[in-house]
């Protein structure tokens, strides 16, 4: 691409050129929720009202509070991703968060 007679004409150009090389194809997405879906630490507790009326047997057997890891798609787009959307030149590139990532969020193509 950067072969192309054109790309030294327009300041703008080199940096289009890069995005498209770093980002397109990379940013849809169904690939985004693929890529960027990770487990993550997350901490249950017993509420007060039901740990209060437990017996004094239950809680000392029974933690206050576990770990438990959750899927998660992440919530943060790539740098990559951002040159390429983000570019004065491209049109309709760009892909949307919807959701809270730990309750069922993931990435929508626009």
């Amino acid at each position: 691409m950067n072969q192309c007679p054109t790309v030294g004409e327009d300041p703008s150009m080199p940096t289009l050129v890069e995005a498209i090389l770093n980002g397109a194809g990379r940013c849809t997405a169904d690939l985004l929720n693929r890529q960027l879906r990770k487990q993550v630490p997350v901490e249950e507790c017993i509420p007060d009202d039901i740990w209060r009326r437990m017996s004094r047997e239950d809680r000392e057997n029974t933690p206050r509070c576990r770990t438990k890891w959750v899927w998660i798609i992440d919530d943060g787009l790539p740098s990559y991703c951002r040159t390429y959307a983000g570019h004065e030149y491209t049109w309709k590139v760009g892909v949307n968060y919807v959701g809270e990532p730990l309750n069922g969020g993931h990435w929508i193509d626009e």
